[in-house]
């Protein structure tokens, strides 16, 4: 495939795998140290300790999907270059 089907495949690829992945779970010592207590109050914030956790297990559940769609999108760009250049010689010759 080149060009544009390549690059959609590699979106529809990547949605079908962010989809289908798993969700990582969460521990209690995880909830508990995100949680912590803080010196200025003695409640727990527990709005931030939820951020905490679901940005890190977003972090580690997304990055290497992430890292493979950069791959597979450059490589499609790097392609594409080409065969533009062909298709905008061949139109300026018709012409």
């Amino acid at each position: 495939l080149y060009g544009g089907s390549q690059y959609h495949r590699t979106l529809r690829e990547f949605h079908l795998a962010s989809k289908c992945l798993r969700l990582p779970t969460i521990t209690e010592d995880e909830i508990a140290n995100a949680a912590g207590v803080g010196e200025i109050h003695d409640g727990v914030n527990f709005l931030h300790a939820a951020c905490v956790i679901a940005l890190e297990k977003a972090r580690v559940s997304f990055e290497p999907l992430l890292e493979a769609l950069r791959v597979r999108v450059t490589h499609a760009m790097d392609r594409l270059c080409p065969v533009t250049e062909y298709m905008l010689r061949e139109t300026g010759e018709r012409a």
